[in-house]
């Protein structure tokens, strides 16, 4: 079977990490591992049709065409499945959900399989075509036509395909060489680099030939809400997490499952976390991987078996502690920040020992009496003021630090807690080996809309006024687009990305620090109108930077907001926001998203694709000129021209797509790899803005992985 064959057939619906080989002939198991993830469990229905109570399966020749030759989005199995398979697949759809239309025999798709019996076959293939072997049985040798063949000789052996090392027990460790320059081919990080710039070196796939790419594999958690996180590959090995702390090895080949591991959390967890049960990937480092978790445990496995190494308690969740975010590997150690603002805890980072789990420092975002800082907080309010940190800090080597973005303040409204509060709504710059903070900008003195300013602080170098500037830009949650100096976090500029207004900062002073009039302010009984909304105008995913471009490529939101604050006492645990809010598009406004290339240099819009519905998800740009990203009201996974900003090419997926996009590349082939599934209270905005207009829409829930390549035999 060819490459393309086989590409082609392991296509959208290879659930579980399934593979053409299959023991288990029940029609049921095989539904689940190849066709669920399109029809639905129960055959309802997603990206495929629904098969519930549907006539069409009435004729079995009918069927059997379809599993056999594919059609519109659904690809061929005919060099998947063998006839029994097929059979059992036929009789599983036939007679479940409804339906009462009989069983269908092999004898039926055999005769199908070879165009006999009104089964048919696609042109390209040739009559009497042989069907794939059952498990553990040889596949014949071809006899070509019109010789007379000598005794067949004792079967050769067939060269085993390539596998993971990991399948022979042996996995290739990710050293502090390999995090500081890694390789092409693989994405060994959140946002693949320490300079968090999310963007691959790779360009077999590229403005040329991306109208040509199409999936070869999926994989289905099993799990529904949000699935953010970006699979992380290292020479073959795909490690990705899924919603609830869920984590699977998988064959980034193909999708067969190595190892997998499913938290199992407590009940009174899920009401201490404010955002959605949602995980944003693994650390890897030496031969371990790192999963932060939703009840604040840090917890260590054995790269190749999947073994639990170590678990570090980090915090206590019933005190309203979670972790969402993919930890930073560096220098021997484990980094992780605490997400529950809403909560009124004590926010901070940690690093802990890579090998052995042991906290090496923790440093608080917020200072307790006597600590620089602690001036900006009246009497006790510190104790509860909030500043969580719940996305990946960004890691510069030469300079020691590390930055991280921290939260909103606690309770949200500034009047409860005057001053500046240092360091809520900022980017502080940590050094490495003993946490110390060495520099910080405030995004937001005083917080009171809550504008975590927790995604990405992506470290770039800029050429502006013929000078070399190393530089950290962030999209803020409060709208603005910010170019600082990463040597001590001095303001450069900050340039409005969104066009709603009123505004909350209306500008800046000398020194950087934002303007806000008082009109804007809300407080205690008190209402402000302003633009963005708390979800803000970007969030978690943040944002791709491309050294070719110099563009920074924004996920944007422009959703408004009248916001009023309440009584709330605090309680260990218990939200502690004291704050309502009117949502609504801006006034006059058709459209509420939109992907927009900033040019970093100036901080102007080079280009802008606006949509009705908010843009939530993540995006990744790469050397062959594109920019991939997601949407969560169509489902589908585009591909933008980076330079232009014209749609290339995009993609249905079973749900809505919002996880980081990632590219690595196998054996000289590229694939792109993204996860679907809809939730996490950043998606809430899409089924707010289609109210407002009045457009319909149905989140369709399930995580699954999604692999893309090009067709090599027509790159050839």
């Amino acid at each position: 079977m060819s490459r393309s064959s086989a590409l082609k057939a392991a296509t959208v619906v290879a659930l579980l990490a399934g593979g053409a080989a299959m023991a288990q002939e029940d029609g049921a198991a095989l539904f689940q591992q190849h066709c669920a993830v399109c029809h639905g469990n129960e055959g309802q229905g997603l990206v495929g049709p629904n098969l519930a109570g549907n006539d069409n399966l009435e004729d079995a020749d009918h069927v059997i065409r379809q599993i056999l030759n594919g059609g519109q989005q659904m690809p061929p199995f005919r060099s998947v499945l063998n006839d029994e398979q097929i059979a059992a697949v036929a009789t599983h759809v036939r007679t479940s959900w409804g339906n009462e239309f009989g069983p269908v025999e092999p004898e039926q798709v055999a005769e199908a399989r070879a165009g006999r019996g009104g089964g048919g076959q696609p042109p390209d293939q040739q009559q009497g075509e042989e069907q794939p072997p059952a498990q553990g049985e040889e596949q014949p040798p071809e006899e070509p036509e019109g010789e007379e063949q000598p005794p067949a000789a004792a079967p050769v052996e067939p060269e085993p395909p390539a596998i993971p090392p990991a399948f022979e027990g042996q996995y290739n460790p990710v050293t502090d060489e390999r995090l500081l320059d890694p390789e092409p081919g693989n994405w060994l990080m959140y946002k693949r680099t320490y300079d968090l710039q999310s963007f691959s070196p790779l360009d077999q796939v590229n403005t040329e030939n991306v109208a040509d790419l199409e999936p070869v594999w999926t994989f289905a958690t099993g799990v529904t809400d949000g699935h953010e996180a970006p699979p992380i590959v290292n020479d073959g090995i795909m490690f990705v997490t899924g919603a609830f702390n869920t984590l699977f090895a998988l064959d980034a080949r193909n999708g067969d499952l190595i190892w997998e591991y499913r938290r199992e959390l407590a009940e009174d967890v899920a009401p201490e976390v404010c955002c959605g049960l949602v995980n944003r990937g693994v650390a890897l480092y030496g031969d371990k991987v790192y999963m932060a978790t939703l009840d604040s445990h840090l917890l260590a496995f054995d790269a190749v078996t999947g073994e639990m190494v170590w678990d570090t308690t980090v915090a206590d969740y019933t005190q309203g502690y979670a972790m969402t975010l993919a930890p930073l590997a560096a220098a021997g150690k484990v980094l992780v920040g605490v997400a529950g603002g809403e909560y009124g805890i004590r926010g901070f980072v940690a690093a802990y020992d890579a090998e052995t789990g042991e906290e090496v420092w923790k440093t608080y975002t917020i200072p307790e009496p006597g600590e620089p800082g602690s001036e900006t907080w009246p009497g006790d309010t510190w104790q509860t003021g909030g500043a969580p940190i719940w996305v990946t800090g960004s890691y510069d080597p030469e300079l020691g630090l590390t930055y991280w973005g921290t939260g909103n303040g606690g309770p949200w409204m500034g009047d409860a807690r005057p001053g500046d509060n240092l360091y809520v709504s900022s980017v502080i710059a940590l050094d490495i080996e003993t946490g110390e903070i060495r520099a910080h900008y405030q995004y937001v003195p005083n917080d009171s809309w809550d504008y975590d300013e927790i995604s990405d602080q992506t470290l770039v170098e800029v050429e502006r006024d013929g000078e070399t500037v190393r530089g950290l830009i962030h999209a803020g949650r409060n709208g603005y687009f910010y170019l600082l100096d990463r040597t001590n976090l001095d303001f450069i500029y900050g340039v409005p990305y969104i066009e709603g207004g009123p505004m909350t900062i209306t500008g800046f002073e000398e020194d950087g620090r934002p303007i806000i009039p008082e009109e804007r302010k809300p407080g205690l009984d008190k209402s402000a109108e302003v633009c963005p909304v708390t979800g803000g105008a970007n969030n978690w995913f943040g944002l791709s930077f491309s050294p070719q471009t110099a563009y920074a490529y924004v996920p944007t939101t422009e959703y408004c907001m009248t916001i009023t604050g309440t009584e709330v006492q605090y309680e260990a645990g218990e939200n502690f926001t004291g704050a309502e809010a009117e949502r609504y598009p801006p006034e006059g406004f058709d459209w509420t998203g939109a992907l927009q290339a900033i040019d970093v240099a100036t901080g102007e819009v080079v280009w802008k694709v606006q949509q009705t519905t908010p843009f939530r998800s993540a995006v990744t740009a790469t050397a062959g000129g594109l920019v991939f990203g997601g949407d969560i009201f169509t489902r589908e996974f585009r591909a933008y021209d980076a330079t232009t900003g014209e749609i290339l090419w995009r993609f249905k997926a079973n749900s809505s797509v919002q996880g980081v996009p990632v590219s690595y590349e196998i054996d000289g082939v590229q694939y792109i790899a993204v996860q679907a599934g809809y939730g996490g209270a950043a998606a809430n905005y899409i089924p707010r803005a289609a109210e407002a207009f009045g457009i319909p829409f149905t989140p369709v829930r399930g995580g699954t992985v999604w692999v893309f390549a090009l067709d090599q035999e027509q790159e050839q």
